[in-house]
């Protein structure tokens, strides 16, 4: 915003690149997870589905909590 842009374009250039780090984080650590490179997570594999759950719950509050 310093730089004379507004705050529009800023607030979602910035929403746009953290969605972008955090799904390219996610997908590097279910690689390494699900290939076995990660040999520490065998009690994640034995959870996955809490897991799961877990990740759509919060998907929906953050949804739930857009939308309001």
């Amino acid at each position: 915003m310093s730089s004379g842009s507004t705050p529009r374009y800023v607030v979602v250039t910035v929403n746009t690149v953290e969605f972008f780090l955090t799904a390219a984080v996610s997908a590097t650590f279910l690689v390494s997870v699900l290939t076995g490179h990660w040999p520490e997570a065998d009690g994640l594999l034995d959870h996955a589905i809490a897991v799961a759950e877990l990740i759509i719950v919060q998907v929906g509050y953050q949804t739930w909590q857009l939308l309001r």
